[in-house]
């Protein structure tokens, strides 16, 4: 196990967990399912609005990783090492 940094709170991951996983496990906080079970996923189960278990959806948000942007479609090569930093960024609309 590591710990990454996640909006600034530490939480534990394992070494080979992806960013992607890492995303899975923040947004499967609310839901019943087991951990393992709900990293086994694939990512697209996170991006229906209609999905009320999870608290944000993935499509919609923008991560940084160490303070540099990762696109969508490195999330899933992307591996974290210890006291990595990852923040979570969600548009809002509204002036």
């Amino acid at each position: 196990m590591i710990t990454v940094f996640i909006n600034g709170h530490a939480t534990q991951v394992k070494l080979e967990h992806t960013l992607q996983d890492i995303l899975l496990l923040v947004t499967q906080k609310s839901s019943q399912q087991p951990l393992e079970q709900t990293l086994e996923q694939p990512l697209e189960h996170m991006h229906s609005s209609n999905n009320s278990q999870h608290q944000f959806d993935l499509s919609a948000i923008a991560v940084a990783h160490n303070q540099h942007i990762v696109p969508k479609s490195q999330w899933a090569q992307l591996t974290c090492n210890e006291n990595d930093q990852i923040e979570l960024y969600n548009a809002v609309a509204g002036g």
